[in-house]
């Protein structure tokens, strides 16, 4: 019975370890590579947001592919990739 409890306990703190060492990575990118980690997060939100609410999610990815188009089409030089430094 004791080796029940701490094989339960010893997966309870695995799971606690992991939650925290994704918090620590969220964290970590937000300081060093913002974009990106912004990006991601907005992504795993339309993500659940397509799942939760499937014409909302569409609409959504509707957008922001038209805004997308929409800004690449507007720009002189066709190349303005979101790491690239504006002149």
């Amino acid at each position: 019975m004791v080796q029940i409890i701490l094989a339960l306990l010893a997966i309870a703190a695995a799971i606690y370890a992991v939650k925290v060492a994704v918090l620590l990575i969220i964290l970590v990118g937000l300081i060093f590579r913002t974009r990106t980690t912004v990006s991601i997060l907005v992504m795993l939100g339309a993500w659940a947001l397509l799942g939760r609410y499937p014409v909302a999610g569409i609409a959504l990815i509707a957008l922001v592919a038209f805004v997308t188009i929409k800004r690449a089409l507007a720009s002189k030089d066709g190349d303005n990739l979101p790491d690239k430094p504006s002149d």
